[in-house]
């Protein structure tokens, strides 16, 4: 288990949250990724629900990919894991059209 899983897991216990998605970029970032699930898999006793979901390749679907997180998952703590800086900013417009910038709303980045 590495530090980067270590840290988002502690992260994520100290902010309170019972359930999140985890949002991956692209399939080159899976083994990165797993880092993360392994501490969640792991841990004996955790109520803390998980979902893996790939962003789609065309930012241009981001939208349509936040609404479907919003409505059909109903999920409002999203872990993004990109290595593109640009992504960033392309999710967080289209959750602002959304009104997903609201409190309620968590949106963790990682960056390898």
């Amino acid at each position: 288990m590495g530090v980067y899983g270590k840290a988002s897991a502690e992260l994520i216990t100290n902010l309170g949250w019972s359930s999140f998605l985890l949002v991956y970029q692209d399939t080159q970032l899976l083994s990165e990724v797993a880092d993360l699930l392994s501490v969640w898999h792991n841990q004996r006793g955790t109520r803390t629900l998980l979902k893996v979901l790939q962003l789609p390749a065309d930012p241009n679907h981001y939208e349509v990919f936040l609404k479907y997180v919003r409505e059909k998952l109903r999920q409002m703590n999203l872990v993004i894991h990109t290595r593109d800086v640009g992504t960033i900013h392309a999710v967080l417009s289209a959750a602002s059209f959304l009104n997903m910038t609201e409190s309620k709303y968590s949106f963790m980045f990682t960056n390898p």
